[in-house]
């Protein structure tokens, strides 16, 4: 899906988790993907939900290691969606 912030992947898998008590189940698991460019590098970003009131946050961030790479970094889209503050519960 191409939306004004770039690409959109979602896909959804499904493995068998063992439990506690031995059991094993089968279990869904949903992933969405943002693929974009900032600064001319191409970045993908796996995005999530924050309940809390701050809606999608990116959980994290992939891109080739290049030279100018520095360890920590974030980019900008992931510190203006992550450092939204959340909803308070009570006032």
């Amino acid at each position: 899906e191409k939306n004004k912030k770039g690409i959109t992947i979602s896909f959804e898998y499904t493995h068998n988790v063992k439990r506690a008590n031995d059991r094993i189940v089968e279990r869904t698991e949903y992933v969405d993907l943002l693929y974009h460019t900032e600064d001319g590098r191409p970045i993908l970003s796996e995005k999530g939900f924050e309940h809390d009131g701050r809606g999608f946050i990116i959980m994290g961030e992939y891109l080739r290691q290049d030279k100018d790479f520095v360890d920590g970094f974030e980019y900008k889209l992931k510190k203006k969606l992550n450092s939204t503050e959340p909803v308070p519960m009570s006032r």
